[in-house]
């Protein structure tokens, strides 16, 4: 449909050529409605991934700081048995060096 082939058939009547611009501008409105409803949903979609990558990269994080949390309980605990072993070691040696200083003593 050809609006210059439009506007020579309908050059002589008014009211066709008035019809005729109201159907171009419903076209043109729901083309424009369309484009419109087609963008607000790439908007919802775009939106909706980006929720989706944030909520994401904060499960990474809590996820890594727990790891971190979790190793960081671990090296601890690991050098509190160390400390533990050490102060027995260290009671082990001061009595067999007080043993030996009264055996010296006698």
């Amino acid at each position: 449909f050809a609006p210059g082939a439009a506007e020579a058939s309908t050059a002589g009547d008014p009211r066709r050529t008035l019809e005729l611009d109201v159907l171009i501008l419903r076209e043109a409105a729901v083309s424009l409605s369309e484009r419109e409803a087609a963008a607000r949903e790439e908007a919802r979609e775009a939106a909706w991934e980006l929720r989706f990558h944030a909520d994401r990269m904060q499960l990474r994080l809590e996820t890594a700081e727990m790891q971190a949390e979790l190793a960081c309980r671990r090296r601890l605990a690991s050098l509190e048995e160390q400390l533990a072993h050490a102060k027995a070691q260290l009671r082990a040696l001061g009595s067999v060096s007080s043993l030996g200083a009264r055996r010296m003593a006698r």
